[in-house]
């Protein structure tokens, strides 16, 4: 994900507000019959596609997804060529934000391209690595801050 500024999150949307992200990957060469993609999948375990293009005067690609603002994310590129995918990125986590700037670096070999049930399971994971306390009733909160 590309850095951001904290301190600014787009109080006009909500979390269900859909938002055209730009989708910039940088540090890829590609043969003339190839084309390059990138997946999304969220926590819940929808999955979206879309072909990059290249930029005509800098060494980028570049697309546009719809994605729900600051939700969760893990995106991956691939270059598809005649007999399939050729080449697999790393996948990247972050939060739906206007632009999504990734620079390309190949894949682990054991490395596959994500699907929903992998992105499911690391939020059980994250689930079970990270309980939330429980924080009790609301007299207890009252007693703790002594409002």
């Amino acid at each position: 994900m590309s850095k951001s500024n904290p301190l600014f999150v787009d109080s006009t949307k909500i979390g269900s507000d859909s938002i055209g992200c730009r989708v910039e990957l940088s540090g890829l060469e590609i043969e003339p019959e190839q084309s390059v993609y990138v997946k999304f999948c969220d926590l819940s375990g929808f999955e979206e596609s879309t072909q990059l293009q290249r930029h005509s005067e800098e060494p980028l690609f570049f697309g546009k997804i719809w994605l729900n603002h600051q939700q969760t994310v893990t995106y991956q590129f691939y270059v598809m060529g005649k007999e399939g995918i050729q080449r697999i990125s790393e996948a990247h986590t972050g939060k739906a934000t206007y632009i999504i700037e990734a620079q390309w670096k190949d894949a682990d070999e054991r490395e596959q391209l994500i699907d929903a049930e992998s992105v499911s399971g690391r939020k059980e994971q994250e689930k079970t690595n990270h309980p939330i306390d429980d924080l009790g009733d609301l007299s207890s909160l009252i007693d703790k801050w002594g409002l």
